[in-house]
């Protein structure tokens, strides 16, 4: 992996720089690297120190990394120039394995556009061909490689005639990021890093000798952000090396989504016998799709609001792709205490806040297994332009094969726990087996390991199946399928729903492919019946799981404690923090806002909150006392309090303050990191002004104080307001109740007052 690098192009009218840092770079000096430049962020931020010696360390410390920057540049004005255009090629001498950050539609596209114009460059980097300086080529490229958006690449005509001398992988692209235009900046705020920073200088200006430092050192910090970013993503990393040995595919360089697609197309290919060339660009496009016509002879209800309900469905028509509120596919009622939805994306309850404990009943969670393929077989769904019976196979071997694979790995693995334990105990006693029970240890660990993957990758292509059947650059694609599929499926668990209402069970939550009710002792037999009933009819089977305790937001928003934790907990010796994150690992059921780990194409919002509330939910510490006492747990806890924002390109973004008494305007950049803070301590505030309509104020977080930190400075107190974190957390645990009983306890206080006045 020597030959392995994080790479990043900076590109201006007169300037060509590149970045490469080995991926195998020391990590110790790379923290020390960090530590070095945070310390001139504080001078930058009004601390005392020696910059440039500080400037001279951080050169030294990437030398020693094995850090590569490379730089071609000319002033047109003086006639200085600088063209490292050999020393590049020479890079290039041995094939080299890049990684970037959205580097499949533009980095490697810069790079192909410099390599293939090598040739023709004199010693100050004129194209003697073009009489044109390769940054002007460059630049001009890049411009329209950005206005073009993706496929630029297919626009250069030199490609036959061009040997690439490396190997890219884009891991935005790897983590389905370019989907949702996740910018790097974007990614760097829930890294937690030290430091987020726009480009220092407009991608248009010219740029003088004196700029280039500045240009060069943000680029550093761009690619040790990808190269956090990569080993922060080692699992998904490998899980793309282990898929492509287990099922003989290259898709190191593919998103999930991709993975999947490869290994569906394969598996179709095998059944079918036809070559994927011939069914890689059909699709069957449909315009309006009946109801009625898709509807299983199957559904049936026992009460009037949901036949109702049945018949509503099987009159309408659906519009594919009509942006009307009347074509789409979306119905609200209520059934039992709750309200339901039906939508393209599956059933929702309408789950309103609040904490259900288990106190002489029990809470239980039933999840429908492998629902959508099952739902996909059982419903005879297939794309009319593909051969029914071998994507049914298809289907069928990806869902069986997976949960073979998964109930194997799961037998395997404790089978390798029994001898490594065997093992340990040969060894302390210098048995002459030890040597190979350890060897028949590692034999069931890998196999295990081989079945996992094996399970991860079908499952994949499973769960992509149905997403490819409304994707129309697909060749699944064919909408009435995705309508068959969700349709039915949600009809089909209402069923059971309606069932166990009728026999009193109360049913509080469902979601897609599961429900939550609450059953009484006596209600058990029943609850049973029902559930026997329905998996016997629609042929499906259900996974239950009993809850101890249950805190919601809404229905994509909880978590769920299973039964059994707080007795594993209390009989847990060793309570190190990797000991109790392997127990929260099998007892607890995280959604949304609940999750610790902060999804990167999902914003980043004070993970100090939900920290809080997990601890007041599985350890009863006071969510109030964690807001106030986490800042103190470690330097980089105020990472946890901060919120971040992206703004469109038509806004200014501005921080408003008083300094010294007087009104100040600070720039901001497109991507802010900010965090709430004291207003006796900071009365600033975040505003974006609409560059059309500059009387059209925003204001970011309205009501309350806020501190920008893009840069890490370390402050002895940050002067936090802990009063909005606090609220958070009553908002999540109350909803609106919490809202309600304030109002109505002001107004007891009111009529008191009335009367006392009166009196």
């Amino acid at each position: 992996m020597n030959d392995a690098y994080e790479y990043d192009v900076e590109i201006y009218p007169n300037l060509f720089e590149v970045t490469f840092i080995p991926k195998t770079a020391d990590q110790k000096l790379i923290d020390v690297y960090k530590a070095v430049d945070i310390r001139c962020l504080a001078i930058k931020n009004g601390k005392e120190g020696n910059l440039e010696e500080l400037k001279e360390a951080k050169t030294k410390l990437l030398l020693a990394v094995g850090a590569k920057q490379f730089v071609i540049w000319i002033d047109y004005t003086t006639g200085k120039w600088r063209n490292d255009g050999p020393l590049i090629m020479d890079f290039f001498i041995q094939h080299k394995i890049l990684t970037g950050y959205n580097s499949n539609n533009y980095d490697k596209i810069m790079l192909d556009i410099f390599i293939n114009n090598y040739k023709y460059l004199d010693v100050k980097g004129f194209n003697k061909k073009e009489s044109k300086h390769i940054t002007q080529i460059l630049y001009d490229h890049s411009c329209a490689c950005v206005d073009f958006g993706k496929g630029y690449s297919r626009l250069l005509n030199f490609k036959k005639y061009y040997k690439r001398p490396f190997t890219d992988y884009d891991i935005q692209k790897i983590l389905y990021l370019d989907k949702t235009y996740t910018s790097l900046k974007q990614v760097a705020i829930c890294l937690k890093w030290y430091r987020i920073q726009n480009l220092p200088i407009a991608y248009n200006c010219r740029i003088r000798e004196e700029d280039i430092y500045d240009i060069c050192d943000y680029n550093v910090n761009d690619v040790l952000i990808t190269l956090e970013l990569e080993r922060s993503q080692k699992a998904e990393i490998e899980l793309r090396e282990d898929i492509s040995e287990e099922f003989g595919i290259d898709v190191r360089n593919m998103s999930r989504s991709s993975i999947g697609k490869a290994i569906t197309t394969s598996l179709y290919e095998k059944f079918s016998g036809i070559d994927r060339k011939d069914f890689m660009d059909t699709k069957t496009d449909r315009w309006k799709i009946k109801v009625s016509s898709i509807l299983s002879p199957k559904l049936k209800f026992q009460t009037k609001i949901l036949n109702d309900l049945l018949r509503t469905v099987a009159q309408s028509t659906i519009v594919v792709g009509s942006t009307k509120d009347e074509d789409q596919f979306k119905h609200e009622f209520q059934f039992g205490d709750a309200v339901y939805t039906m939508a393209l994306g599956g059933l929702h309850s309408q789950d309103k806040p609040g904490l259900i404990i288990a106190d002489g009943f029990s809470l239980r969670d039933a999840d429908v297994s492998s629902f959508y393929p099952n739902g996909i077989l059982s419903y005879d769904v297939y794309p009319e332009h593909l051969e029914r019976n071998p994507f049914r196979a298809t289907v069928g071997y990806t869902k069986d094969s997976r949960i073979e694979a998964k109930h194997l790995s799961s037998k395997l693995m404790k089978e390798a726990k029994k001898v490594l334990n065997e093992y340990q105990i040969a060894k302390n006693q210098n048995r002459v087996d030890a040597e190979e029970l350890n060897t028949k240890y590692h034999e069931l660990l890998a196999e295990s390991k081989r079945h996992k993957i094996k399970a991860e990758g079908l499952k994949i292509a499973i769960n992509r199946m149905y997403g490819a059947f409304r994707d129309i650059n697909d060749y699944l694609y064919d909408p009435k399928c995705t309508y068959k599929v969700t349709i039915n499926l949600q009809l089909c668990l209402l069923m059971l729903i309606e069932a166990l209402e009728l026999k009193g069970i109360k049913v509080i939550s469902a979601n897609t492919d599961g429900i939550v009710c609450i059953i009484k002792p006596e209600q058990e037999g029943d609850y049973k019946t029902c559930c026997d009933w329905w998996q016997e009819y629609n042929n499906f089977e259900l996974e239950f799981t009993n809850y101890e305790k249950y805190l919601r937001n809404d229905v994509n928003n909880y978590i769920a404690v299973k039964e059994g934790f707080q007795d594993a907990y209390d009989k847990l010796i060793d309570k190190t923090p990797e000991a109790i994150a392997e127990l929260e690992d099998i007892y607890i059921k995280r959604k949304g806002l609940f999750i610790e780990t902060i999804a990167f194409n999902k914003g980043y919002a004070y993970p100090v909150v939900p920290k809080a509330l997990n601890l007041f939910l599985l350890y009863n510490v006071p969510y109030a006392d964690t807001i106030k006492n986490h800042i103190h747990s470690s330097k980089e806890a105020i990472y946890d309090y901060c919120i971040s924002q992206k703004t469109d390109a038509k806004f200014n973004i501005i921080y408003r303050s008083i300094v010294n008494g007087e009104l100040h305007d600070e720039e901001l950049q497109k991507s802010n990191r900010f965090y709430i803070a004291d207003v006796s301590y900071c009365s600033g505030t975040i505003i974006k002004i609409d560059k059309n309509k500059p009387s059209k104020i925003n204001r970011i977080v309205a009501k309350y104080s806020v501190r920008p930190f893009n840069d890490y400075v370390e402050e002895d107190d940050y002067h936090i307001d802990f009063s909005y974190y606090k609220k958070e957390c009553a908002k999540i645990l109350y909803g609106k109740i919490r809202k309600l009983l304030v109002w109505l306890r002001f107004k007891v206080i009111y009529l008191v007052l009335c009367l006392i006045i009166n009196i």
